[in-house]
């Protein structure tokens, strides 16, 4: 299934701006390739821990999912990614939220995307929404 949104701003390039945007459906195999590509050693006292930051992983599962924005060629980069206002990215990350929520819904692991909701919903001073993922988590 695609789903079909326009961005609140956009991605720039020259003068054009890229606002209508598709993403397919999320996959056991994107799931595996954004974590993989995600990784990072962090230093800490007791040595170094392999972690999956939460805003990288979204990043790079999106960049997976968009079949196209405006007329770029897909897929998206990381880079280009990168070049989208905190808006879209908050648009983006809220849209894939939701879509992995309905994946698995009795999957223990949801109170953190319940989490990550809330804090995209409280950013957006969307404070009672917020309030019920904060809830849900």
């Amino acid at each position: 299934m695609t789903l079909s949104f326009t961005l609140p701003d956009g991605l720039k390039t020259g003068s054009e701006v890229h606002k209508e945007l598709e993403i397919r459906d999320i996959t056991a195999g994107d799931i595996i390739e954004a974590n993989e590509r995600s990784r990072e050693v962090f230093l800490t006292p007791q040595g170094p821990v392999l972690m999956c930051p939460t805003d990288k992983v979204v990043r790079n599962m999106l960049c997976l999912i968009i079949t196209k924005l405006g007329s770029l060629k897909m897929p998206l980069s990381p880079t280009e990614f990168n070049k989208l206002s905190a808006a879209d990215f908050d648009f983006l990350a809220e849209k894939y939220i939701e879509q992995a929520l309905k994946m698995e819904p009795a999957n223990p692991h949801n109170a953190l995307l319940f989490s990550n909701l809330g804090t995209i919903q409280r950013r957006q001073h969307r404070y009672e929404q917020a309030l019920d993922s904060y809830t849900l988590a």
